[in-house]
């Protein structure tokens, strides 16, 4: 079985109740696009995957591929997340990232 099969019956397992509420070619279409949007970036997870086992890795390196994987792969699983989840939501949506980098740079 092939990673997109896998995904497509996750999909199947989990969305049995707008199956039966949507045209057939609808959720067809919903089930197409979460396969993409799960595999879509199986290539900036294997450049994690290789950063989180050698951390001795060049940092500008390390930052280009970190940011990539940010940029391309959080989308990705928003778009899945509201497609087999109907949304997630952001439990940490009250704290910004950049204040609290601050504080970690001056040692807070």
């Amino acid at each position: 079985m092939t990673l997109e099969m896998l995904l497509s019956k996750v999909f199947d397992e989990m969305r049995d109740g707008v199956k039966k509420r949507v045209p057939v070619d609808e959720y067809e279409r919903l089930k197409e696009e979460f396969v993409f949007h799960m595999s879509d970036w199986r290539d900036d997870l294997g450049r994690l995957e290789v950063l989180f086992r050698d951390p001795e890795r060049d940092p500008a390196d390390a930052a280009r591929d970190v940011a990539g994987f940010l940029y391309h792969v959080v989308p990705h699983l928003n778009a899945a997340a509201r497609l087999l989840l109907d949304g997630v939501a952001d439990p940490f949506s009250a704290q910004t990232a950049v204040p609290q980098a601050k504080s970690v740079a001056r040692g807070r």
